[in-house]
């Protein structure tokens, strides 16, 4: 154990917009029992935990925590040294964060330094499509933008109207486009990019996976070639 006069050092991390698939779990608890070795198999404890989406879980400290037949809702790691002033914390999930203390300098900079290296190594997630903050800039766009090529599509011919009336009617049309816009990708879309994703259920089981398939085809397929009448209607023709 280090001498108590010593300062303790902490150096710790947020985890955001990232897609773990089994490699890179299996990367993470290769590198939790590695240190748990160079602690001391008798001195050290590792707690691995996996939670799944139907809220049961499993507890350990290899790699047989993991199960491909269940959608992951979170996995942490908790390592530490019985008689060493050593930690190393993850959670990866909802808040997913990472911690390393010690009253060893050499020894925190060194795991966060491999930490950060196994995480800019992992897939990063569609930032788009997963952050918070622009997923309602994005619907309100798209909504905007589907009003008014519906209004001027459908309703030109109301151009005569009183400007009052069409004013309305256009006001209507950027309520609905947003509403039916946001209820659509809340409900579809971004809901299939979370800030953290796991893909490491059998392809058969992966319900997310099929799902962005479905939303990529309807896209190539409906929303593109809509998409570009419209454009041509009113641009080119």
């Amino acid at each position: 154990m280090e001498a108590k006069n010593a300062v303790l050092t902490k150096k710790s991390g947020v985890i955001k917009y990232k897609v773990f698939t089994r490699r890179e779990l299996e990367r993470l608890i290769n590198f939790f029992t590695s240190r748990k070795e160079d602690l001391g198999q008798e001195n050290a404890y590792l707690v691995i935990e996996v939670v799944f989406e139907d809220d049961s879980s499993n507890k350990g400290s290899d790699i047989s925590v993991l199960d491909e037949t269940k959608s992951m809702k979170s996995i942490s790691f908790l390592l530490g040294g019985f008689d060493q002033d050593k930690k190393i914390f993850m959670l990866i999930g909802e808040y997913s964060r990472y911690s390393v203390e010690s009253y060893d300098k050499d020894w925190v900079n060194a795991n966060k330094v491999e930490i950060d290296e196994i995480l800019s190594a992992t897939q990063d997630q569609n930032y788009w499509l997963s952050s918070s903050k622009w997923q309602p800039i994005i619907g309100s766009l798209i909504g905007i933008t589907i009003g008014i090529l519906l209004y001027i599509t459908f309703f030109d011919k109301l151009s005569g109207e009183p400007p009052l009336l069409n004013f309305f009617i256009i006001v209507g049309f950027l309520y609905a486009g947003q509403g039916i816009t946001l209820f659509i990708l809340y409900k579809w879309v971004f809901n299939l990019y979370p800030e953290i994703e796991f893909d490491t259920t059998l392809k058969h089981l992966n319900k997310r996976e099929k799902r962005k398939g479905l939303f990529k085809s309807f896209g190539v397929l409906i929303i593109i070639p809509i998409s570009i009448e419209i454009i041509l209607k009113l641009f080119l023709l």
